[in-house]
C-alpha cells in the first residue's frame, strides 16, 4: 500500500483502465493485456493505492505486513509466516 500523493506512473498510464465496483472500491487494469495493475479500497478515501507486485522490475525495498482476506484464501496454502491474518481486510476484520 502506498500514499497517493507519492505514486507516479512513469510510463504507459495510457493504457490503464479502471473498474469501481459498487462499494466503490477501484480496480486498475491493463487494457492491452488485462493485467490487474492496482486496487483502491473504498474506506482509503482516494488517499492510498495497492500495487500488484508483478509489475515491478526489482523487488520493492518493503516486507509483507500482513496477510488480508484470508476468509477467502485456498484450502491449499498454508500460510505460517507469522504475519497477522485478517479475515477480511485490516480496518473491517
Amino acid at each position: 500500500e502506498v500514499a497517493l500523493e507519492d505514486f507516479d506512473w512513469l510510463e504507459g498510464e495510457s493504457a490503464v483502465s479502471s473498474f469501481t465496483a459498487e462499494n466503490n472500491s477501484v480496480r486498475q487494469f491493463c487494457s492491452q493485456c488485462g493485467s490487474s495493475i492496482s486496487f483502491t479500497a473504498s474506506h482509503a478515501k482516494g488517499k492510498t493505492i495497492e500495487i500488484a507486485l508483478a509489475l515491478f522490475d526489482t523487488p520493492p525495498d518493503a516486507e509483507p505486513d500482513a496477510h488480508i482476506f484470508t476468509d477467502s484464501q485456498v484450502p491449499w496454502i498454508n500460510i505460517n509466516d507469522g504475519l497477522p491474518r485478517y479475515k477480511r481486510n485490516r480496518e473491517g476484520s
